[in-house]
């Protein structure tokens, strides 16, 4: 009896120990759920590379492009998938897609916005505002330059997706490098929501990343910005080009702004044509512009006219579209420049006469993945233009520079202008030419001005025709120049006509006076 109730005993404190380690294991295993919970639910998205293209592309986009070009993104720049997003728990969810900011995501699939507008609702019967549903297909979902940096899915419990999306590796101004690439599209778990609960954040969740493996082409583009500098606004000016320009734009250099900044006399027609193929999909292409002038032929019949004419062609001036042209618009302000300083010589051209120097400011940016660096020249060239069409062109400042990847190369400096000296000449016109080894860039013309004798001519032609008109002069002359220029003759054709008329009548009166004073006595 005794030896079987020891047996027991031993037995039972054999037991104590092992009662404590399920104990100890029982809290380690609580540890353990902590950091499951810590990490997050369970969820699946994998994707695989369609080869088909989706009906719905983003506008002006392409589908792909595998033609090398050396001045935009090309190679395996677009990618279409076809995902599986999948949500196994018994509570929703909220995943998180998020890429590298070189990176857009294009969805093709049907979406559907909420909005609400004041309206009749026929259901309730009264006016309100009510819900509407609008759907649509095709939407970014990723991009950095829509400022969209990532995107969230809602899947509630045991929902399946199956999202189509469309990389797309081609950003301009944040290019990828060239050669083979790793693209992530990362989904995290951010919310959980069990039924009937606010959503909870989930911070350090689980992730799963689907990568995708693009060979990118080497790729750069320059882009140019020429002009006359010191505008009011200034224009596009890089950081590093503001100090330069504020010293630059004093008061003599606006001055001399202005004084170029002319569009009565000259006709500009740019072209501006992609440098390689055209595919018409992306407005970033490598362009050639090319800009040429003509010269308003109007002026030069005005300065070859008789007095007659020319007062003639200023009333009658219209541009090619039926409206006042530029020579009647100056007229009628030489005119009210005219009758506010009635006792003053009108220098109305003086203002547009070419300055001893003028403004001009470069800059040239750099864009691509490519590292290059390479050389060019600025060509300045003035054209000099008379009243009878014959032109002579000089170049006047040269300047060579080197660029390079991904840095701003700037420009500005005071550009000496040499007065005409040729007789005749009334116009000079600026052109800029940008050569980069060797090719020819950009052809812009940056304005004109009037030469000292053009301004002088220009002047006279107004002050005479003001007269012919019979706007200015004594009043015996107004009169007879305001009949002659309505019917259409010189001043002098009325003038005689009154002096053959007049002696006559005064003849006819005298008589019938002498007569009449003969006949009293």
């Amino acid at each position: 009896m005794y030896r079987i109730l020891g047996l027991i005993l031993i037995v039972l404190l054999s037991l104590c120990p092992m009662v404590a380690s399920e104990e100890n294991n029982d809290h380690e295993s609580g540890n353990q759920d902590t950091v499951i919970e810590r990490v997050g639910p369970e969820f699946f998205f994998d994707c695989v590379e369609e080869a088909s293209r989706p009906q719905i592309i983003p506008p002006g986009r392409m589908h792909n492009s595998y033609e090398v070009r050396p001045d935009l993104p090309s190679g395996d720049v677009v990618k279409h998938l076809g995902c599986i997003l999948q949500n196994p728990n018994n509570f929703n969810i909220t995943v998180e897609l998020s890429v590298s900011s070189e990176v857009n995501i294009w969805s093709p699939d049907e979406y559907c916005v909420e909005s609400y507008s004041y309206r009749y609702d026929y259901q309730k019967g009264g006016w309100g505002y009510y819900p509407d549903t609008y759907c649509n297909y095709g939407q970014w979902v990723i991009s950095s330059e829509l400022g969209m940096q990532n995107s969230t899915i809602e899947l509630s419990n045991n929902e399946t997706l199956y999202p189509h999306l469309s990389i797309y590796a081609d950003s301009y101004f944040n290019p990828i490098q060239s050669g083979w690439q790793e693209i992530n599209l990362t989904t995290r778990i951010t919310k959980t929501q069990w039924y009937g609960d606010n959503q909870t954040s989930c911070i350090n969740c689980s992730a799963i990343n689907y990568t995708s493996y693009h060979l990118l082409n080497e790729w750069s583009n320059i882009e140019i910005n020429s002009r006359l500098a010191c505008a009011n606004n200034w224009g596009y000016i890089s950081a590093n080009q503001i100090d330069e320009i504020v010293e630059l734009c004093d008061q003599d250099m606006r001055v001399a702004f202005n004084q170029l900044y002319l569009a009565e006399f000259i006709d500009v027609n740019c072209n501006s044509q992609m440098m390689y193929t055209n595919f018409n999909y992306n407005m970033y292409g490598q362009r050639n512009t090319n800009c040429e002038f003509t010269v308003d032929s109007f002026w030069g019949m005005l300065y070859n006219s008789t007095k007659l004419e020319q007062a003639e062609l200023i009333a009658d001036h219209e541009d090619g579209y039926g409206y006042r042209g530029y020579g009647t618009y100056h007229f009628q302000d030489y005119l009210d420049e005219k009758r506010e300083y009635p006792n003053n010589e009108i220098d109305y051209w003086g203002a547009p006469e070419c300055p001893e120097q003028f403004p001009m400011a470069y800059t040239f940016d750099v864009l691509g993945n490519s590292n290059m660096t390479k050389h060019g020249e600025i060509q300045l060239i003035s054209h000099h233009h008379n009243f009878d069409g014959h032109s002579t062109s000089y170049n006047i400042h040269n300047h060579t520079f080197e660029i390079s990847s991904k840095n701003s190369t700037n420009y500005v400096s005071r550009i000496p202008l040499a007065q005409s000296e040729e007789e005749g000449d009334f116009l000079v016109v600026l052109e800029s030419r940008i050569i980069i080894e060797n090719e020819s860039y950009e052809r812009t013309i940056l304005g004109s001005c009037l030469t000292k004798s053009g301004a002088d001519s220009l002047n006279e032609i107004y002050e005479d025709a003001a007269l012919t008109m019979g706007i200015t002069g004594g009043p015996l002359q107004r009169f007879s120049n305001s009949i002659a220029f309505t019917i259409g003759v010189d001043s002098f054709v009325v003038v005689g006509f009154f002096s053959m008329c007049i002696p006559p009548i005064l003849y006819l009166v005298l008589t019938r006076l002498v007569k009449r004073v003969n006949e009293e006595f």
